[in-house]
């Protein structure tokens, strides 16, 4: 795991870290991961807030090295970036599912924040925190299976062991009658969610999101989610607020209310009305498009 605590320290310090300072902070990551609260960890990082990395971050440096940890403020933040990156990229005792979680906590917390990249210190590792929650959810363990067994034994694998040993051509055949189907269940399907044309585009997203959600068949006709998403509401516009969009989609006949405790599920929680994030969400503007795509992560993970 080496250099990417560094990468982040010379993306922003104009005097560098002695390197064997940043390798101690390195291979403090383990202690961290023990000790440190990772939503904390993450709040602390998109509010610029120091207090809690740095109270925590020096009793461990302490306590592994016997010195005070001496360096610039900026240090301990950049410490948070590579810890929560380290955490969700790199971690190989953590589960795709926990690292999933991680991701979307991210992205929650950095649209609750309206923290936009351009306002951190660097850039560096956000594009691959953000990607591993659409990378998660190509993973078929990620999504409801659809509840035929053909499917996922025809298209998620590349041959048919057997079979291709008596008839080379016997799998390649299977599967474009299989792609076929997938189509056309797909097709039906669309037409089940669209049922209703005069219906609210956030309607029609929110009832878009979910049913990507509960059913994988998409997931074999378009490599990515945003695809689907845009296959689905077709030229959908409009720009609400949060606030606005949660009027019109509790009122219609589709909307499900979440029992029980949710993960990381800021959306959810608000379209429940449980009022933890008015002040931060209700005046946030999003598209159809965008909606249902926040959405559908959401109710994956509480899925999963």
């Amino acid at each position: 795991m080496e250099g990417q605590l560094k990468a982040l320290f010379d993306d922003v310090l104009i005097v560098p870290l002695d390197d064997v300072l940043v390798e101690s902070l390195e291979e403090l990551y383990d202690k961290a991961m023990e000790e440190l609260d990772y939503d904390q960890v993450v709040m602390a990082f998109v509010n610029n807030e120091l207090e809690y990395i740095k109270e925590e971050l020096d009793k461990l440096y302490e306590a592994e090295v016997s010195e005070t940890l001496e360096m610039p403020n900026v240090c301990y933040l950049l410490f948070a970036q590579y810890f929560i990156y380290r955490s969700v990229c790199l971690d190989d005792r953590l589960s795709d599912a926990d690292k999933f979680q991680r991701s979307l906590s991210f992205r929650n917390a950095m649209l609750l924040q309206r923290a936009p990249a351009a306002q951190l210190l660097t850039d560096r590792y956000l594009d691959d925190i953000y990607a591993y929650v659409p990378a998660y959810v190509k993973s078929l363990s990620a999504i409801v299976c659809y509840k035929g067994t053909l499917y996922p034994a025809i298209l998620g694998q590349k041959t048919f062991k057997e079979e291709q040993e008596s008839d080379p051509h016997f799998f390649d055949e299977v599967k474009q009658l299989a792609i076929k189907a997938a189509k056309y269940d797909f097709e039906r399907a669309k037409w089940n969610v669209k049922a209703d044309d005069g219906q609210d585009d956030y309607v029609e997203a929110y009832r878009v999101a979910s049913y990507l959600a509960r059913y994988s068949q998409w997931y074999y006709i378009f490599p990515q989610v945003e695809q689907v998403i845009c296959e689905l509401l077709g030229q959908c516009k409009g720009n609400k607020t949060l606030a606005k969009i949660r009027d019109i989609v509790t009122s219609d006949s589709t909307f499900e209310v979440n029992d029980g405790a949710l993960y990381s599920s800021v959306l959810l929680d608000y379209l429940d009305g449980k009022n933890l994030y008015e002040d931060k969400l209700g005046g946030q503007k999003m598209s159809p498009a965008v909606f249902a795509l926040y959405l559908f992560y959401e109710k994956i993970l509480e899925n999963v």
